[in-house]
């Protein structure tokens, strides 16, 4: 009983555990910033979610229509991470936007070709698409960039195919709205049946990240514009209801 009613010993506490993993210490590192993040994610990720998803949703029929447009090789795109310096600058980009959106002052995001490639093959919060987009234009019309897209494929256990193609994109906003529509999507040397295009291109494919997380973010867009060679975010501070 004398056992059983001794103090447990005292445990050291936990040191704080140092990763040496370099994609955890970037996580770590203040100047990381999911909000700034997200704003890359609307150009890139959220496009892939949207077709993958509507590509499981269309059924068993829809995976060979897959077949017929896709390879079973990916494609080998140009790999442009930029020098340190460059990634510097494009990260201070986002940094002082982000600031900017916190501290409730006006600013504008402008992104070059160059530099969302830069994001996408710098940033942890994209390395699940580091190989499979690289942007090659923006006019005041749209976004085009090639792509080469793993398709989550119905029949699991047939092998893995990709989607190799370019696609067109636009940004659309308002006041308190950001949209991301797909326009088109080819493949040289193959059709696309004009049911998926269409399908997709209904879709807001920020959908998914829209959430409490980032709605502050989004509450103060202003403006969004495609400009030759880059696109611009425009934020504008929200203001604050008054409690009745």
């Amino acid at each position: 009983m004398a056992d059983l009613e001794r103090e447990p010993d005292s445990q050291p506490e936990p040191e704080t555990a140092t990763s040496n993993d370099p994609k955890q210490q970037e996580r770590d590192d203040p100047r990381y910033s999911p909000g700034a993040g997200c704003i890359i994610m609307m150009l890139a990720f959220a496009l892939f979610s949207g077709i993958i998803v509507y590509a499981i949703s269309a059924g068993i029929r829809q995976d060979r229509d897959i077949a017929k447009f896709t390879t079973d090789q990916p494609l080998d795109l140009p790999d442009e991470p930029g020098t340190p310096e460059e990634v510097a600058v494009t990260r201070a980009k986002l940094d002082a936007f982000q600031k900017a959106v916190a501290d409730r002052v006006p600013t504008t995001l402008e992104l070059t070709v160059a530099d969302l490639n830069i994001l996408v093959r710098n940033e942890t919060a994209l390395i699940e698409i580091r190989d499979m987009i690289y942007f090659e234009e923006i006019t005041p019309e749209k976004i085009t960039a090639r792509v080469s897209m793993p398709m989550n494929r119905l029949a699991f256990w047939k092998a893995k195919r990709y989607l190799n193609g370019n696609f067109v994109m636009a940004v659309e906003a308002s006041p308190g709205q950001l949209f991301l529509r797909l326009r088109d999507i080819t493949v040289p040397g193959k059709e696309i049946p004009p049911g998926f295009i269409e399908r997709i291109g209904q879709d807001d494919l920020l959908n998914p990240y829209k959430n409490e997380d980032n709605e502050d973010l989004y509450a103060t867009i202003q403006s969004a514009k495609m400009n030759q060679g880059s696109v611009t975010i425009e934020s504008q501070p929200v203001e604050e209801k008054e409690d009745e």
